[in-house]
């Protein structure tokens, strides 16, 4: 090998920016829109727009940004108005997508339709706000949805004891791939429900106080569904303020660290106390 041949390295040799392949700048377009859309800020609408702003640096990026399908499955009601959700759902193509609905769901309520009355390409789905309007959105989901891995459902405050907002036979019963499950403030028809067993992580907060504790009946039919879902890794239940005198409930699952044929049980089990 000839002697003169140097390697160097440095930025001067580095290839300009505007060389940068087609992946990885869709790689940057999706890391910045990460940081700014999934940050929760009161500035919502300003930081939608402000990752939509790099894509718009030169004609090359633009078209890489509209090519990669990927980048346009993440939805936010009361960041894009409609006709926001309705281009970045047709430039989603057949990819899965992730919806976040807030607050404002009835301004949104065509847009947000469509989604939930087909939810086969829902990967992750958020639910905020009040009671009246995710009730509404919750109606919709009537269908299998195959593709879902996490779900995330909260109220503002405590639903009334022993009223559920999720329809009858919500998802039809059929959600095989979901992963995690958040709810915050409401009962979940947990019988009958989705069978659970790919879930891995179940975190519930029920803002209950002394006067108003969880009734013991939906504890245990909760204990109940716990003792089905074989995967279950991480159990997080936050402000349960249940009386132990009162507490007559029978779990049907050893919730110690252990390993079994077909995965885990219950490895981290959080019972968390009001501060």
């Amino acid at each position: 090998m000839s002697s003169d041949i140097q390697f160097a390295v440095g930025p001067d040799l580095a290839p300009p920016i505007s060389q940068l392949p087609d992946e990885i700048l869709c790689k940057i377009f999706s890391d910045a829109q990460e940081y700014d859309i999934f940050s929760r800020s009161s500035e919502m609408v300003r930081k939608f727009r402000s990752w939509l702003a790099v894509t718009h640096v030169c004609v090359r990026w633009r078209n890489a940004a509209l090519a990669c399908s990927a980048l346009w499955g993440r939805l936010i009601t009361n960041a894009a108005g409609p006709e926001w959700l309705k281009a970045m759902t047709e430039r989603s193509k057949q990819c899965s997508i992730s919806v976040r609905i807030d607050a404002d769901v009835l301004e949104h309520e065509k847009a947000i339709r469509g989604m939930l009355l087909r939810p086969s390409r829902l990967r992750a789905l958020r639910m905020y706000g009040g009671t009246a309007s995710l009730q509404q959105a919750l109606a919709l989901l009537k269908v299998p949805a195959t593709q879902l891995e996490e779900l995330n459902i909260a109220f503002p405050s405590l639903m009334t004891p022993g009223k559920s907002i999720f329809p009858d036979n919500f998802l039809a019963n059929h959600a095989p791939k979901l992963q995690r499950l958040t709810l915050t403030n409401c009962d979940f028809p947990w019988h009958p429900s989705p069978r659970f067993d790919n879930l891995t992580t179940l975190n519930i907060t029920h803002y209950a106080n002394s006067l108003h504790p969880p009734p013991l009946s939906r504890l245990q039919v909760l204990l109940d569904a716990l003792a089905e879902m074989p995967n279950l890794v991480e159990l997080n239940l936050q402000q349960f303020a249940v009386h132990r005198a009162r507490a007559q409930i029978q779990p049907k699952f050893d919730a110690r660290p252990q390993r079994q044929a077909g995965g885990s049980r219950a490895s981290s089990v959080r019972p968390i106390s009001p501060a």
